[in-house]
């Protein structure tokens, strides 16, 4: 009888502690859940900037080709306004017509030599059509993986029947002409409205690199901004939460020796470089990568930054490299007022890194490098008056280093050189760049501070 009752008390006992437990299990939360919730530290951020892709991914240059002449917009407001404004149209009924186009033709029409009227805008590079898509509300069948560097936006005219707006994706490397229809009765009131407003923009001239390609370059000088910010560091600390999955686990390290700091998770490393103003963010685990569609790397390079909150200024997407070292490369240049922003070329007026700089591996970012600073708010500015484009072209025939056949590109931007007064602050200079298809990029001379000033050589 006495066993039986031992029996009956450890049973009731055993069923007690199973149901105690099974309590404990679904209301008090675990180490592990803890863990897991820290994983990703919710709200914080480097900073509370945003981007759509529209503002990473702009056009570098707009042009107004009206009755063979050649405007060109240098006020990068207007540059935003026509870029905001299309961006939004719905795109119907995509057509390849590529073998419409005869060489001579196609070259007539997309540098505006054929007597018609239209827009043209031009990218730093041929973007394939997914990353289009992801800008525009493009409701169309799906199109080859082809990839495009212009667009261009024809007028229409006020007898023409089907008066229905067209534009058509270009790549000029391949050829390749894809015409699309906009859904949106006010695209062709927009069009010709700025088109007929070509006294607010600057003559273009069109400078030949070679018998088929050319660059159209300002025919007088140009007014620019010498600006000086004041910078802030983004903190380590700061880094840390936004860059690891959990920053708890993180240690740092403080090499006097080499001049960074180190923090790690004991696989991830992020590396502060003061001096060079430089942050590098390392996964070694990444495995050698998949080859992805370009489209998908630069959506998921952009969702990263802003993930973390990275745009702590405006940033343009300016190059990427395929299969580099097996890794995929997207850059983001630091921008100001559209215009890219180059470190100083001569060591001494350098003040650290301007790009965001992002290596893929499988599906997940290998290396993340990218400046260790943000610009504040501008001291004061003063006005800079840039030399012509035929100062510039004048200049690169000059110098028996620059086969002209190189160059890729000849762009207005910005020198960010350090204060020599004040460590805090720096001076975003304007400059004349001469970009060369191997990727390097040069600087032509600075700015005048009067109309008419020889530049004085590349750097």
């Amino acid at each position: 009888m006495k066993k039986e009752l031992i029996k009956t008390i450890v049973l009731t006992f055993l069923v007690a502690l199973s149901l105690f437990f099974t309590w404990a299990i679904w209301t008090i939360p675990s180490s592990y859940d803890q863990f897991q919730n820290s994983a990703y530290q919710e709200g914080k951020k480097i900073s509370d900037q945003t981007r759509d892709i529209h503002e990473v991914v702009q056009p570098y240059q707009i042009l107004f080709h009206k009755n063979n002449e050649h405007y060109g917009a240098l006020d990068r407001n207007d540059i935003k306004k026509v870029w905001n404004e299309i961006y939004k149209w719905q795109i119907l009924e995509t057509k390849d017509i590529s073998n419409q186009f005869s060489e001579e033709h196609f070259l007539n029409f997309i540098n505006g030599e054929d007597g018609k009227s239209k827009v043209a805008l031009s990218f730093y590079n041929e973007l394939p059509i997914e990353t289009f898509r992801s800008i525009f509300n493009w409701k169309t069948d799906e199109l080859s993986p082809m990839r495009y560097d212009r667009i261009i936006i024809p007028s229409v005219k006020e007898n023409d029947n089907q008066r229905v707006q067209k534009l058509y994706f270009v790549s000029y490397s391949k050829r390749k002409v894809v015409e699309t229809k906009v859904n949106d009765n006010d695209a062709i009131l927009f069009i010709n409205d700025i088109l007929n407003d070509n006294d607010r923009y600057q003559k273009y001239f069109a400078f030949n690199l070679n018998e088929k390609d050319k660059l159209f370059l300002p025919e007088n000088d140009v007014k620019m901004q010498e600006v000086n910010y004041y910078v802030g560091e983004i903190g380590g600390e700061t880094l840390k939460q936004a860059l690891f999955n959990n920053p708890k686990n993180v240690k740092r390290d403080i090499s006097t020796s080499t001049n960074k700091n180190t923090y790690t998770d004991g696989t991830r490393v992020l590396n502060i470089f003061p001096r060079q103003q430089l942050v590098r963010y390392v996964n070694p685990t990444i495995l050698d990568v998949v080859q992805p569609e370009l489209g998908v790397i630069i959506k998921q390079s952009i969702d990263y930054v802003e993930s973390h909150g990275g745009w702590t200024n405006d940033y343009i997407l300016f190059n990427f490299e395929e299969n580099y070292q097996e890794r995929e490369v997207v850059n983001f240049q630091l921008s100001y007022n559209s215009y890219p922003v180059l470190d100083a070329f001569d060591s001494e007026k350098s003040f650290g890194q301007t790009a965001i700089t992002l290596r893929w591996g499988r599906n997940e970012v290998a290396s993340y490098d990218r400046p260790l600073y943000q610009l504040k708010a501008s001291a004061n500015t003063q006005e800079r008056i840039m030399p012509s484009g035929h100062s510039v072209v004048k200049l690169i025939k000059k110098n028996e280093e620059i086969a002209v056949s190189n160059i890729k590109n000849i762009m207005l931007g910005y020198e960010l050189v350090k204060s020599v007064s004040e460590e805090s602050s720096v001076k975003l200079v304007p400059t004349w760049y001469v970009h060369f298809k191997d990727g390097i990029i040069k600087k032509i001379g600075e700015a005048q501070e009067k109309s008419g000033g020889e530049l004085n050589g590349l750097e």
